[in-house]
Formats: structure tokens, sequence, C-alpha cells
């Protein structure tokens, strides 16, 4: 296991809040993250790392760094996270039919004492 992430470095590369380029040391092993967008949301990734055949850096210490220097850019703007315009609001789901608890049901979902035909046609 390496030794504990220390960020000596942290700028905005871009002139909004989601570019960010991070430099230090994990463990005795220098860095360098930058943010890239994926789903809308900036992530680290450390540069010139390779794939994680390589054997480089392990997915724990990968994980580890975006998470330090993650954490760091938001200190960085005031305790915010970064405004992310391509993010949608979450759609709601169907609402749930209560069931009640005094009625037995079919795994199809059906109450018991319906019909034979609809717990045949719900097959």
């Amino acid at each position: 296991m390496a030794g504990p992430v220390i960020i000596t470095d942290m700028a905005r590369t871009g002139s909004d809040d989601l570019h960010w380029k991070a430099s230090g040391t994990c463990g005795k092993r220098d860095f360098t993250a930058q943010t890239i967008l994926y789903k809308g949301a900036p992530i680290f990734k450390i540069q010139g790392a390779g794939s994680v055949a390589d054997g480089r850096w392990s997915r724990g210490e990968r994980a580890r760094v975006a998470r330090v220097c993650r954490a760091a850019m938001i200190v960085e703007l005031g305790g915010l996270e970064p405004l992310l315009p391509s993010r949608l609001p979450k759609k709601r789901g169907k609402p749930r039919r209560r069931r009640d608890p005094n009625v037995k049901y079919h795994h199809s979902g059906l109450p018991m004492n319906s019909s034979i035909s609809a717990l045949k046609r719900s097959r």
C-alpha cells in the first residue's frame, strides 16, 4: 500500500470551474492529474499513467488520488460543487402501487383473489 496523497499544486486551467490541474505525490511517486468531463462532471485522471494493465498505478491508487484532488478542488471553490450545465434533473419514476398487507399476492404482482384468466395473462 502506498503512502499518503499530498497535493503540492492546484490550479485552474480554464476559465470555468470544470478544468483543473493538480500535482503532488502519492507515497514516493510524483503525479500530475487533470480533469476531464465524464457524463457532464469533472473527474481527475492521472496523466501519463498508462493503462491499469501496465502496473504503474493500481486502480485503488488512481481512485485515491482522484478523491483527494476532488476534495482539494472543492476547497478551492469555497466548499461549493462546480456548476454543471449538462446535468439534467432526475426524472421521477412511476409511482408504486401500495400493497395491502392483508392480501396475498401472486409473483406477477396481482392479488391472489383476482380471476384465474388475469393470472394466466400476466405470464
